[in-house]
Formats: structure tokens, C-alpha cells, sequence
């Protein structure tokens, strides 16, 4: 984005603070686009209600939104402000591209980075990323947005009417331009991990920034083997559900383990299978901490300590069963009958 300057801020997942807006079932995610007064070479006013700052905050937001996984985090907002500081042309790839890592370093769950490119044509030759002059020009301007590691394109956004050999050519131009800012960015974004959790070793680090399947492990771990049985809630007023009515004041009890294990959503869900979570569950079918704003507050501090505990147990320790399996006693939480004996060794030893 040649000499394109732009900040990103990224607050929450935090209480909706407009209750009207609140929806039950994913996050409400804000997005907030502005270019200070002094980003261009003369001095600039925004006018109050200025459509272009609207349609561009639409377009980015919508575009962002569409990877983070706002359904592990229901009844809450995730507010985005960009705000540009030098421009020099292409500052609406330089807002996704700072959003989306703004959004990644700032924790907050995705199925994957989206990044941007823009590229045209400057005196018949192709130019990506093209700046302010050669962008005043007047010529071909196409902006695509694609997602890491997936075969489609998000955005696409162009100034004129193209032919379509011409339009089909650019594109994939630019699209090849957006697969080389992904690759720095996942480097930007990787290198803020390791200074996050700097505490762990550097080869410790590494491993656990990157092993996507422990994780896998432990999400299918959880949906196997569900710590809650169930939680309990009252309806605060008559509900309809599917034709039958939930009066006022009656108990409802969610079963998780049955919320767990259906066979159309979870094929062969009685399999150990943590291949069914390299793509995002469906909302509202995997439900481990809760949902909703009495979920677990300590769920991604949980999933960090079972990572860090699961990567030293694996790398560091043997260990086996003492005993006989007796099988699980399912009360109000599931526990080994007569206990889970373990012998465990250091392997150095």
C-alpha cells in the first residue's frame, strides 16, 4: 500500500452496551472508518453523513465479519476502528489488511485471515498496488479480498466497466498480489504470538502457535467427553419454540452431551474424530463453556492451559493406567468408577 499509513484498534468481545441491538446467537460486530484531517496532501473535512465513509465502512466490515467465528462468542460486540493517517492510494486494502491482523492479534476466534490488494493498469502495463498518481490516472482500479487457504474471493470492487477477458486477467493478477501480503502477514501475526506467550521456550512457542491439531484433539475431546451434563435456566416470560409454549417461570434444562452427539450434524459422532473440526461447527452445536452471557468467563484461559498441559504430557512424559478400566459413572459430572490411577515418567529418565 506504498506510503499508506493506517492504525487499527479492536475492542471487546465485550457486553453489548445497546441491548436492543444484542443478537442471542453470535457476536455484533461494529466497524468504524475514518481518514484524519491531515492524510492527504490538503487538508480535508469530513462532512456529516458522507456516503463514501459509509459505503467503505460497510464493504470492510462485511468483509472482515466474514471470518471471525461470532458464534463462539453470542450477546456480545466487537467494535473495530480504523482510522487512516497518511493516504497514498489503496487505503481500503491497507483498512482490511490492518483489521483482520488488528483482530487476530487482538485474540478474537477466526476460520481464517482475510488480506487485500488492489492492482490496474498504468499505460497498458499491470501495476499492483497501485498509489495515489498512478491511481488519479483515471484507468482500470479493481480491489479483491481473499481468504488464507480457501480456493474463493471475498470482495470485489472495481471503478469501471471492463471486458471480460480484461476483467478476468486483473483478478487473478491481484489475487496472486493478495496471496503474498497473506504469507507476510501470517508472519506479522505469528511473530506476535511468540511475543505473547514468551514466557513458554522458543521451540515450545513455535509448536504451539502453530499445531492446529491439538487443538482439533481437545475441541473433539470436549464434544466427546462433556465435562457439563446440563445447565439449568428460567423463562423470564412466555416462549414459543417450534409450536409448543415454555410458559413463564418454568425450568428448562439444555443437555449438552445430547447437543453433542447428533448423527446429522456430527457423522459418526460415537468416533474419536478431531477432523470434524478443521472448519467451523454450525451455531448452537458445540457448546462446551455455555453460550450466551452466562457462559464459562474462563473458557479461552481453559483451552490454554489444556494445550500447554497436553503439548508437555505428549513431548516430555510416558505414562500409562494403573488398574483395570471399571468404565464412567454419569452424574451431575462424569468421573472414572474407582478412580483413574496414573503412572507417569519423565522420558530423560
Amino acid at each position: 500500500m506504498r506510503n499508506t499509513k493506517v492504525i487499527a484498534v479492536v475492542y471487546g468481545p465485550r457486553e453489548v452496551q445497546n441491548w436492543s441491538q444484542q443478537i442471542n446467537d453470535k457476536a455484533l460486530v461494529r466497524y468504524e472508518y475514518n481518514m484524519a484531517n491531515f492524510s492527504t496532501g490538503d487538508r480535508m473535512r469530513k462532512q456529516k453523513g458522507d456516503r463514501r465513509y459509509t459505503e467503505i465502512s460497510l464493504v470492510i466490515r462485511q468483509t472482515v465479519e466474514a471470518c471471525i467465528l461470532t458464534h463462539l462468542m453470542p450477546c456480545s460486540q466487537i467494535y473495530i476502528f480504523v482510522q487512516v493517517l497518511q493516504a497514498d492510494g489503496g487505503t481500503r486494502s491497507a483498512c482490511i489488511n490492518a483489521a483482520t491482523l488488528a483482530v487476530a492479534d487482538a485474540g478474537i476466534p477466526t476460520c481464517y485471515l482475510v488480506t487485500s490488494c488492489s492492482a490496474g493498469y498504468l499505460n497498458s502495463t499491470p501495476l499492483l498496488d497501485l498509489n495515489y498518481v498512478e491511481d488519479s490516472v483515471g484507468g482500470v482500479d479493481v480491489t479483491v479480498g481473499i481468504p488464507a487457504k480457501f480456493d474463493k474471493v471475498t470482495l470485489i470492487q472495481m471503478d469501471v466497466k471492463l471486458p471480460m477477458d480484461t476483467f478476468e486477467n486483473i483478478t487473478q493478477f491481484t489475487v496472486e498480489g493478495c496471496k503474498e501480503i497473506t504469507n507476510y502477514i501470517r508472519e506479522v501475526h505469528f511473530d506476535c504470538i511468540y511475543r505473547d506467550i514468551g514466557a513458554l521456550s522458543s521451540k515450545e512457542s513455535k509448536l504451539l502457535a502453530g499445531n492446529h491439531s491439538i487443538a482439533q484433539v481437545i475441541q473433539e475431546t470436549l464434544r466427546t467427553s462433556s465435562i457439563i451434563s446440563f445447565t439449568l435456566r428460567e423463562a423470564v416470560e412466555n416462549v414459543e419454540l417450534e409450536g409448543l409454549l415454555i410458559p413463564k417461570g418454568w425450568k428448562v434444562i439444555p443437555l449438552f452431551r445430547a447437543i453433542h452427539h447428533p448423527e446429522k450434524i456430527y457423522p459418526e459422532h460415537e468416533k474419536f474424530n478431531p477432523s470434524l473440526f478443521e472448519a467451523q461447527p454450525r451455531p448452537n452445536t458445540y457448546l462446551p463453556f455455555g453460550i450466551g452471557g452466562y457462559s464459562c468467563p474462563g473458557s479461552e484461559l481453559a483451552k490454554l492451559e489444556m494445550l500447554v498441559f497436553l503439548y508437555h504430557l505428549t513431548n516430555d512424559y510416558r505414562w500409562k493406567v494403573v488398574g483395570e478400566e471399571e468404565g464412567i459413572h454419569y452424574g451431575s459430572f462424569p468421573v472414572p468408577k474407582g478412580g483413574l490411577t496414573l503412572k507417569i515418567t519423565h522420558k530423560e529418565e
